[in-house]
Formats: structure tokens, C-alpha cells, sequence
């Protein structure tokens, strides 16, 4: 999977714990995106990517502006995932919004499926997806 990330500029693979301690907690994150389950795509919220530390991830290769995803992690399994940000949304500053998460299946070639729109806390699970 991340053969197809490196290949794309302005898309930088990540661990959770860097999403989390670098751009969840500082406010940077403006969705999530679950494609198949399978790895998450982060998007930065528009204007911090003037933000000299999204240098790497606000341009795309032809130089414009990378409406995202700016970043993807890998995930072992949705229900990992889900605990882990359920987690590290209750340890949030009080007021924080928090971070919304959709779901989406692509085929393999990066070919879109119609995206499923439902609209999830952390802690559910679409069976749709």
C-alpha cells in the first residue's frame, strides 16, 4: 500500500503515534477518511497547511495545492483503530471538537466506489463498508 503513497507527492505515510502527538493534538486535523478498512487518509485542515511542518504534503507533484489526503496510516484492524481514537480524542484539550471519521471502499487501482457518507464517531462501525 504504501508503494502507491510514496509514488504520489503530497501524500506521506505516518504511524499513529506521529498523527496523534503531531497534528490530532496541536489541532492541525480536519477529517479522517477509513478506506476498506484497511489504512486511514488524514486531512489538514486548510489553513494550517501554510504551516512551514506541511512544507512536505501542501503542494501535489504538479506544484498546485493538495486538497489532501495529506497523510495515511496503516491500520491492523478497525477495531484497533477506533480504540485508539477514541482514546486519544478523550485526551483532547476541553472543547476540542472532535475530529470527524468516514468511511470509503476503493478498488484496487484506486478506482472510487460511491463513498459511504455515514458520518461516524469513532467508536462505530458502518456495516455498509
Amino acid at each position: 500500500m504504501n508503494l502507491i503513497y510514496n509514488s504520489r507527492s503530497g501524500v506521506e505515510p505516518i504511524s499513529f503515534e506521529q498523527f496523534d502527538q503531531k497534528y490530532l493534538k496541536a489541532g492541525d486535523v480536519d477529517k479522517l477518511v477509513v478506506v476498506n478498512k484497511r489504512y486511514v487518509e488524514v486531512y489538514i485542515k486548510k489553513d494550517k497547511l501554510k504551516d512551514p511542518k506541511f512544507d512536505k504534503v501542501n503542494k501535489n507533484r504538479f506544484g498546485s495545492e493538495n486538497p489532501g489526503p495529506h497523510f495515511t496510516i496503516s491500520i491492523g484492524s478497525i477495531e484497533d483503530f477506533n480504540k485508539k481514537m477514541d482514546r486519544a480524542q478523550e485526551a483532547l484539550p476541553p472543547g476540542t471538537a472532535p475530529v470527524d471519521i468516514f468511511m470509503m471502499t476503493k478498488r484496487t487501482g484506486s478506482i472510487s466506489l460511491p463513498p459511504c457518507y455515514c458520518r461516524l464517531s469513532s467508536s462505530l462501525v458502518c456495516g455498509y463498508c
